[in-house]
């Protein structure tokens, strides 16, 4: 009992030594998909010294890359939309750059800040319970993406909250149902098993000091 109490004990720190070293010496690979060249040389500066970094300007590059098996990435982001004909992406991002214009004047007048309440709300309940959190927080929204600015995503993403977007997707009401279901699961699988390397190392420690008690009672009496 107490030679695996030890083991576990162990392996739980050495668990913990390998993510701290990983996180912080940039074996993470991270592979970016985009059809726009400058796109991808921004996110290379910006983020190639943290990451292990790998682009690619074509979806099916990605496939094939995955398919050989050499090599997985620890986190993938996919651009949405490609274009073959440069000239039509442009013109695409034009109009699209122009109603995005239209937005950020609305957000920034008042139908914007001022009434993102609910920004308030997670940050307050994020400070409630910091990194004992044990429920999923959702951004459940269908102006957010249109109306929130630079400053709003950054608060919610340091609150690490989930996107859930109300009306846009087919059966709406069993995707949702679905994707909460998943999120309340992981939730409290990752708690359940904090909670019990917590009660294996507890155990251990307890086991292993009662062992040497024991010895020291034991060598006393003469045994």
């Amino acid at each position: 009992m107490l030679a695996v109490a030890i083991v576990a004990i162990v392996l739980i720190f050495l668990e913990v030594w390998v993510l701290r070293s990983e996180c912080t010496s940039g074996h993470w690979s991270v592979w970016l998909v985009d059809d726009r060249e400058e796109n991808l040389d921004t996110f290379r500066k910006d983020h190639g010294r943290e990451f292990d970094v790998r682009t690619f300007s074509r979806p099916e590059d990605v496939l094939n890359a995955l398919k050989e098996g050499a090599h997985r990435p620890d986190a993938l982001l996919c651009d949405i939309y490609f274009y073959d004909n440069p000239d039509e992406r442009e013109e695409i991002e034009n109009k699209v750059h122009e109603h995005t214009q239209h937005l950020q004047d609305l957000a920034e007048g008042d139908l914007g800040a001022k009434h993102a309440r609910g920004i308030e709300l997670i940050e307050k309940v994020h400070a409630l319970y910091g990194d004992g959190l044990t429920f999923p927080i959702y951004a459940y929204t269908s102006k957010g993406p249109y109306l929130l600015q630079g400053n709003g995503f950054t608060r919610l993403e340091y609150c690490g909250v989930q996107w859930l977007f109300k009306k846009r997707y087919q059966s709406a009401s069993e995707v949702e149902s679905y994707r909460i279901t998943k999120d309340i699961a992981n939730f409290r699988y990752r708690r359940s098993w904090k909670q019990v390397r917590g009660i294996i190392a507890v155990t251990g420690l307890v086991s292993a000091v009662l062992g040497v008690l024991l010895d020291r009672i034991a060598k006393l009496l003469g045994y």
